[in-house]
């Protein structure tokens, strides 16, 4: 696979990351529901333009 220029003005580098079937699965599920890949996911998380709150107790 090659990477593609995106909107963001860099290419995509391949990553590698760990979980289980059913996170995986469920990580995927929510991408799809959000009408991404997860890939954009991904870089959407980390860039942070859909925001995470921490739990209460990590403030």
């Amino acid at each position: 696979m090659q990477p593609r220029e995106t909107m963001y003005g860099e290419a995509k580098k391949r990553r590698q990351l760990m979980a289980t079937d059913e996170g995986w699965d469920g990580f995927k599920a929510l991408a799809t529901s959000m009408d991404l890949s997860a890939s954009e996911l991904v870089e959407r998380l980390g860039r942070g333009t859909i925001p995470l709150e921490p739990p209460a107790s990590k403030r």
